[in-house]
């Protein structure tokens, strides 16, 4: 199924998931690409992971997807928000078109990684992860904190224009 929204939107992923949205449902199946907003319609980005891995690659247009393999979470866009939450997947891909700039970028995760080919925001990106590894190539932010407790950060080709903070207390920074 592809499903594409153009208002605010809240989805819930389940292993038997459905849309809701207004009265509307269907049954998704995971790992297909049903989530689908246009990017004009995405300022800012908040994902919040319990345990599992978000992986953001480009986008061959001019939308956002979001696609879901195994487990579940929530999203919802709302306000210019999108917002991943309660995320238990061994995979979240989220697609990206390259020249998107977000407003402000927010990611918290316990347990997983977080990877990125490219980040670009006005504003603040902040990525913070408990258990597990931060890799961004090609991050572009007005300022940028990234901050691991146990797990490694690599940070590529970077261009932040404020003050930028790397954290790892029981890992490596590159």
């Amino acid at each position: 199924h592809e499903v594409e929204y153009s208002d605010d939107v809240t989805v819930t992923y389940s292993d038997d998931a459905a849309v809701e949205k207004a009265g509307m449902s269907g049954d998704i199946e995971q790992g297909e690409l049903p989530y689908q907003f246009a990017a004009s319609n995405v300022d800012s980005l908040d994902i919040d992971i319990d345990i599992g891995s978000v992986n953001v690659l480009p986008s061959e247009d001019e939308n956002i997807y979001v696609r879901l393999n195994g487990g579940d979470g929530t999203c919802e866009l709302k306000n210019g928000v999108l917002t991943l939450s309660h995320i238990y997947s061994d995979n979240i891909e989220i697609m990206v078109p390259e020249n998107h700039r977000f407003k402000t970028i927010d990611i918290d995760g316990n347990s997983g990684s977080f990877s990125a080919e490219t980040l670009r925001a006005d504003g603040q990106v902040s990525l913070e992860i408990d258990t597990g590894d931060i890799s961004v190539f090609n991050l572009e932010a007005g300022s940028a904190v990234a901050s691991a407790e146990i797990g490694g950060i690599w940070v590529e080709n970077s261009r932040v224009t404020g003050d930028i903070v790397l954290e790892a207390d029981a890992g490596s920074i590159e």
